[in-house]
């Protein structure tokens, strides 16, 4: 099988790391905060909302630790970081970064499969009502902190277009992706049958039905099916294999070899 497509345990191990290491950076930021000398300037407003970010920020990295393959979770970490950089420091323009970052994230877990308007939609509105709360600061701070965000945005967009440009010409002739199931021992006929449905998108009622089983052990064999192949959950699945041409006896990839490599 293709190792690409999956999370390979020293990227968890990393993963975990990161959340451990943000878990006690966080805790002991909060340890400042409370116990340090307070800025009379603080009001109680700014106050709350600095606790309830240092206890979110903190589960969030928590649940890195107990699921680092749901990447989900780091997305919601750079939300709330980008999000604490717009109300408290205008023309910070790595807030723009974070929310990127997340962006990103959502992308590579699969979020923007279905429903990609409404859902980026959502995620803009957020931002601009995070930023619109610079007006306190004054209409000028809030216009200087807009047009900053505008110009590292347009930045950032130029970069990913001059990647993908620079990906495509080093590789003009890129094949589509393939996943060879052909040598997955763990996997029954009827479990690669289910994968087969599943990438093309049919409902669990539909292929329970098509294989004469219940919903119900359906669930069972998918959950299996995906603990071998090392993906949490529907969504994950769909990010990983949608791209990817699935191959699933020998016969298939010789095939796929002739047809794409001339072998």
């Amino acid at each position: 099988m293709n190792k690409e497509i999956r999370i390979p345990k020293r990227f968890k191990k990393i993963y975990r790391l990161i959340g451990i290491g943000g878990v006690i950076l966080e805790i002991a930021s909060f340890m400042l905060f409370i116990f340090g000398k307070r800025n009379p300037a603080t009001s109680t407003f700014d106050y709350i909302f600095s606790v309830v970010f240092y206890f979110f920020t903190i589960f969030c990295f928590a649940l890195i630790i107990i699921k680092p393959e749901r990447l989900e979770f780091f997305s919601l970490v750079s939300f709330i970081y980008c999000i604490n950089m717009l109300i408290y420091f205008p023309s910070n323009i790595f807030s723009i970064l974070m929310f990127s970052i997340g962006l990103i994230t959502l992308q590579l877990r699969g979020y923007f499969k279905n429903g990609k308007v409404v859902k980026l939609t959502a995620l803009i509105v957020m931002f601009l009502a995070a930023l619109s709360s610079e007006l306190r600061f004054g209409f000028g701070t809030f216009l200087n902190s807009f047009l900053d965000m505008l110009g590292a945005s347009f930045l950032m967009l130029l970069i990913f277009i001059f990647v993908q440009r620079y990906i495509k010409l080093k590789n003009p002739f890129m094949l589509t992706p393939i996943c060879d199931f052909s040598d997955y021992d763990e996997l029954t006929d009827e479990d690669k049958e289910i994968i087969r449905l599943l990438k093309e998108g049919q409902k669990y009622d539909w292929i329970a039905g098509k294989l004469g089983i219940a919903t119900s052990t359906l669930k069972k064999k998918v959950h299996r099916i995906f603990k071998i192949l090392d993906v949490p959950d529907l969504i994950g699945f769909q990010a990983q294999f949608s791209a990817q041409e699935l191959v699933f006896t020998k016969e298939e990839l010789l095939e796929w070899k002739k047809r794409n490599l001339g072998l």
